[in-house]
């Protein structure tokens, strides 16, 4: 075999770097699975509420005030199920709000020092039986019927809409990467792209691990794309983000290669890999084969 020097080591690195689907480290689990995201979404499952009525309203016959007296057990179960039917919260929010009427208070309460003060919002609750028929109940009893939601949440909804005229979108979640965030994710990328690699000589049929060259390292590579950003006056960032680009985006390591591998036979397989011209392709093909044929007699003759 032909002896591995440092040319034909560095003349092995030819083949470009590519992003590859599954990087190289495992990414975090995302699907629902921690228990800080299961109690997330469980507020917005009907799972473990209950709706009643919750209110003393249908003993004392205040139809003005609430009317929940009017509700029978069909009404208070069909009223939670059409709010838990979707579990988005922002479907759920645009629900609640459809059954509360906000206004301002026309008359507000006096104080002994001749001063007022203004009072909250004023918020009616509507529940809607299972004939269509829509009936007043009060806060107690909407909260109730509803599994036992936060007033809160209520509360904040009328005052959002009171405020503005429609309904406060989520915030919460999505992606917190800006403009400026995806052009520094885009320069690195694009920098490490630049680079040329080799595959690894083992299990190559299924193995998507490719090599860097071993005089290089990721300190060097981020001080390169960071002194090149900085000329361009382009933004940069740490080297732990670039860190984190590498290791997801990419499946690249650092090493030599091995030594029980003939350098020659690398470098042409390279060579016939990328070639774009046929003839010269068939000469490069042919060359190999020689090499190989001119290996085995070598060993047959040694034997």
């Amino acid at each position: 075999m032909a002896a591995v020097n440092e040319e034909d080591m560095l003349e092995d690195f030819s083949t470009p770097v590519s992003k590859s689907v599954r990087g190289r480290k495992r990414k975090k689990n995302d699907t629902g699975e921690w228990g800080k995201m299961r109690d997330k979404s469980k507020k917005y499952k009907a799972d473990g509420k209950t709706p009643r009525v919750a209110c003393d309203h249908q003993e004392q016959n205040s139809a003005a005030l609430c009317q929940a007296s009017a509700l029978t057990h069909d009404d208070i179960q069909g009223f939670f199920q059409r709010l838990y039917e979707n579990k988005d919260k922002v479907k759920q929010d645009a629900f609640i709000l459809n059954h509360i009427t906000v206004s301002t208070p026309r008359r507000h309460r006096q104080r002994l020092d001749d001063t007022t003060r203004a009072r909250p919002l004023q918020v009616k609750y509507k529940v809607r039986r299972q004939n269509k028929e829509v009936i007043t109940v009060c806060q107690k009893t909407f909260m109730s019927v509803l599994g036992g939601i936060n007033r809160y949440r209520v509360n904040r909804l009328a005052r959002y809409y009171h405020t503005t005229g429609r309904q406060q979108q989520e915030r919460r979640g999505g992606s917190r990467k800006t403009a400026k965030d995806r052009e520094i994710d885009d320069s690195i990328v694009d920098w490490i792209k630049r680079y040329k690699c080799r595959e690894s000589h083992y299990g190559r049929g299924k193995s998507v691990h490719s090599y860097l060259p071993p005089s290089l390292n990721l300190s060097k590579m981020w001080g390169a794309w960071k002194s090149d950003c900085q000329g361009n006056d382009k933004p940069i960032a740490s080297f732990s983000k670039f860190k984190k680009i590498f290791y997801s985006h990419f499946n690249l390591g650092f090493g030599n290669p091995q030594q029980d591998v003939c350098s020659f036979c690398e470098k042409m397989r390279m060579k016939i890999k990328t070639e774009k011209v046929m003839l010269k392709k068939q000469e490069l093909i042919t060359q190999l084969r020689v090499h190989k044929l001119r290996s085995k007699k070598f060993y047959s003759l040694s034997a």
